[in-house]
């Protein structure tokens, strides 16, 4: 960083020299001229990489707050934990209303559609940790050029490591709720299939409907010379009523 209080043409001088200015041009690294006041201009302005108006200006754009980084990254992963447990709530609610409906009517049904429940989860919590690693990422990227006079590289490499750290917790939390809702739906699935129809009519019990498909649940139901059909666990019996 150049850098110099305000003074006469004559003590700028040097800052208008032309091998001054094909050295700031030719630095590996970023040039940052704070030289003069405001309204003081010299050809080191011109071919330095950014202009400050003062010395104190320029120390503030090389030197970011690393407090308020660190802030944000807080910030950022308490809103991905917080997604993350409503996930998993969501998940918890609609597995106890799937408990408490008439699950038996169509049993299939209702365990396809947990699963593509637990699915459209699973791709909302990928998606989420994409977006927030790719902000991060950007954000990397825009902090690069004032980070070089603090040691970037080590600077950088600290933020990746804590943003892996971060990404891997997320990733992990979000295995560890699928993994419960997936359990959870096994479960549910196991409990239809002991108490699901088939097992009901496994177990000598039969299904008795009008040719219409009504199922008979009074004689009134069914008058001499209706035709039933009757459901039993290995097909079908058809009969129909004499008396």
């Amino acid at each position: 960083m150049l850098a110099r209080g305000g003074g006469s043409f004559e003590e700028l001088a040097g800052f208008n020299d032309e091998a001054v200015a094909r050295a700031i041009a030719a630095a590996p690294v970023p040039v940052v001229s704070a030289v003069g006041h405001e309204t003081d201009f010299t050809i080191a302005d011109f071919v330095a990489d950014l202009r400050a108006p003062t010395p104190s200006a320029a120390a503030e754009l090389v030197a970011p707050d690393s407090d308020a980084l660190a802030r944000r990254f807080e910030q950022l992963r308490a809103a991905m934990e917080r997604c993350t447990r409503e996930a998993v709530r969501n998940g918890q609610s609609q597995l106890a209303y799937l408990q408490r409906s008439p699950l038996f009517r169509e049993p299939q049904a209702r365990v396809q559609e947990l699963a593509q429940q637990i699915d459209d989860t699973a791709e909302q919590l990928a998606r989420l940790v994409s977006d927030h690693v790719a902000e991060q990422r950007r954000r990397l990227e825009t902090s690069r050029s004032s980070l070089r006079e603090h040691r970037p590289d080590q600077v950088l490499r600290m933020r990746r490591q804590e943003l892996g750290g971060l990404r891997e917790r997320l990733l992990r939390g979000g295995d560890q709720a699928l993994d419960t809702l997936r359990g959870r739906l096994e479960q549910a699935g196991n409990l239809l299939r002991v108490l699901g129809p088939q097992s009901t009519l496994a177990r000598g019990y039969s299904i008795t409907r009008t040719m219409e498909g009504e199922i008979v649940r009074s004689v009134a139901q069914a008058p001499a010379g209706t035709a039933l059909r009757t459901q039993v666990a290995d097909g079908e019996i058809r009969s129909r009523v004499a008396e």
